[in-house]
């Protein structure tokens, strides 16, 4: 065997080594291409996603059969019927994902659906069991009527309710932003040196006098959420955690990465199908979602942070997801509209003493 073929060799082992190190296939057309299938789920969920699909089918069926005019009545009603569609798109895209459905096939609207659906999939189920039930139903729509955020979806939320509960979920997750930004001043300064700290410094400094790195410096630094010390599988539970809480994603470390490998396909899908065509409501949603508070902004505000944001994330693939979670906390971090958000309330973290 050439030289050369043993190089071409080592280096393929090395890549399948690293691709298989978490137990999934990869599937990428170039380097900047995010992961684009994920592995079916544990049986337990499977299980458990094919039991309710069959009793919201179930429960449509027996609806319609006992009950036709309340069926009817059910199906015409604009908000409930979104429910419903959600609820069929949800398994529908799971059952295509989990048999190996490329990612980027799925539109932006599906794969917000397959990240958010699972959390509303309880509620759902209630719902349908109570509009069964007439008697039960009617009880079970006042206490929701007085409980909103608790017992509905948002489906069911008015516009004035969507944006007071999208502002409390953000500004809970406000309050990590300066624990993410502490414990990535405390690892800089463990882990890194020379030119790379003080780059990473530099950026950390311009937070803490109330500006914001460009895109153009963190994607400088892309390679250290690659790799050590930056990557997820580098970083401590506690500080996976912080990250999970920052971005309102699953506390489980295995989940995490994989949220944020289905949001890099929704940025990727939303510049596909264009930022400039989004709804206002759909743009505000995008920018909750991303960590920062939209009202207050005009679109064309909305509209540069998420051309900001998408300009990082279509740099990055599945070993750069970290940077996508630490993106909130240094995008948004001195967001006059967060500030406003939380009142004027500011958290700021303890630097660590320079070396």
């Amino acid at each position: 065997m050439t030289k050369m073929a043993i190089l071409v060799s080592a280096r393929t082992l090395s890549k399948y080594q690293h691709l298989y190190r978490s137990g999934r296939c990869l599937c990428t057309s170039h380097s900047n291409d995010p992961k684009d299938t994920i592995g079916p789920p544990i049986k337990a969920w499977k299980y458990v996603i094919n039991k309710l699909n069959r009793l919201v089918e179930a429960s449509e069926r027996k609806l319609e059969t006992n009950l036709p005019k309340v069926y009817k009545a059910y199906n015409t009603v604009k908000c409930v019927r979104f429910i419903i569609l959600d609820t069929r798109t949800y398994f529908s895209v799971a059952t295509n994902m989990w048999t190996g459905r490329e990612l980027h096939t799925f539109s932006r609207r599906e794969l917000e659906i397959y990240q958010e659906m699972p959390r509303d999939l309880v509620k759902v189920v209630l719902l349908l069991l109570a509009w069964a039930i007439p008697v039960v139903g009617n009880g079970f729509l006042i206490i929701g009527y007085w409980f909103p955020r608790v017992f509905f979806t948002h489906h069911l939320w008015n516009e004035s309710q969507k944006q007071q509960f999208g502002c409390h979920k953000l500004a809970h997750r406000i309050n990590h932003y300066h624990q993410v930004l502490q414990a990535m001043d405390h690892k800089a300064y463990k882990h890194t040196e020379g030119e790379t700290r003080d780059a990473l410094m530099a950026i950390l400094d311009k937070l803490e006098h109330s500006d914001h790195p460009s895109p153009e410096e963190l994607l400088s630094l892309k390679h250290l959420f690659e790799s050590s010390p930056f990557s997820l599988e580098y970083l401590s539970t506690h500080y996976c955690r912080l990250l999970s809480k920052a971005n309102g994603l699953s506390l489980r470390r295995s989940s995490l990465s994989q949220d944020a490998l289905i949001a890099l396909h929704i940025d990727r899908a939303m510049m596909k199908e264009g930022i400039v065509n989004l709804s206002d409501s759909d743009m505000c949603t995008a920018c909750l979602k991303r960590g920062l508070n939209p009202y207050g902004l005009t679109r064309d505000d909305r509209m540069q942070f998420l051309l900001s944001w998408t300009s990082i994330t279509q740099k990055l693939d599945e070993t750069g997801v970290s940077l996508l979670l630490h993106s909130p906390a240094l995008l948004t971090y001195n967001a006059t509209s967060n500030i406003q958000l939380m009142k004027g309330k500011r958290y700021k973290w303890r630097r660590i003493a320079p070396i």
